[in-house]
């Protein structure tokens, strides 16, 4: 038996004291859901599959609610998606109210409302981006998806931090991303916060006395406001000027 199959079946083992019924029988959780009793045979999905964009160290919030809740239990499975190996199975990190996984010292609950729960993941991290299943146990077993991508800060840098042109050259400095997900779109500022360039390059053409300051190389992400910048000095030299 592979470990993931092993540690399925402790995970479902250590849930099956709570369907025990009088005498140590199971209790079929799909038990007196008959039409007789007025109840569904199958569920009714209200919630809609979602693509959620989540900052890292931020809180993942999924939610999972049926037509009409009845008896039924709510499953919540995980699937990273940097994971390279097609057989390996969704992990089970919740059964009806019960965690399973565990998430690293509590960062994972459940949050129950009327006809069904939210998936709550604190302080997200890299690997909890991937694909968050909810199951429900109807007479035939429907399930919703969510897609989570984990966004993180964008840092950048410059080539160099100060950069010596004589007037009426032509020069430039480049910028690169450090880190960031996804990948930050690069920019250039002036002293004013104008964007004078775009991309990794700025070049400073004939350039004249009045170009030189500070310029700024900006990574964005949609990660925060300001994104990642980095300053770069260009100093200009040129003749006196007589006033």
């Amino acid at each position: 038996m592979r470990p993931r199959a092993v540690y399925s079946w402790l995970c479902w083992a250590a849930f099956l004291p709570s369907l025990q019924g009088e005498g140590g029988q199971v209790q079929d959780p799909m038990e007196g859901q008959d039409e007789g009793a007025g109840r569904p045979l199958e569920a009714f999905f209200t919630t809609q599959p979602r693509q959620e964009m989540v900052n890292e160290g931020g809180e993942i919030r999924l939610p999972c609610f049926v037509e009409d809740w009845g008896d039924f239990v709510l499953v919540w499975k995980f699937a990273a998606a940097f994971s390279n190996n097609s057989a390996i199975e969704d992990m089970t990190l919740s059964v009806g109210q019960r965690v399973i996984e565990e998430r690293d010292q509590g960062r994972l609950r459940i949050d129950k409302e009327r006809n069904g729960n939210w998936l709550v993941v604190a302080g997200a991290r890299e690997e909890d981006e991937g694909r968050y299943t909810c199951m429900v146990s109807s007479f035939q077993p429907k399930s919703v998806e969510h897609r989570v991508m984990v966004r993180s800060r964008p840092v950048v840098a410059v080539g160099r931090e100060v950069v010596q042109l004589v007037a009426g050259e032509t020069g430039g400095v480049g910028c690169r991303v450090v880190a960031g997900r996804p990948l930050p779109e690069l920019t250039w500022l002036d002293s004013g916060g104008r964007r004078v360039a775009e991309g990794a390059e700025l070049e400073l053409q004939g350039v004249t006395r009045e170009q030189g300051g500070i310029y700024r190389c900006r990574g964005d992400n949609g990660y925060s406001s300001e994104g990642g910048l980095a300053e770069v000095v260009v100093v200009v030299e040129h003749a006196p000027e007589l006033e």
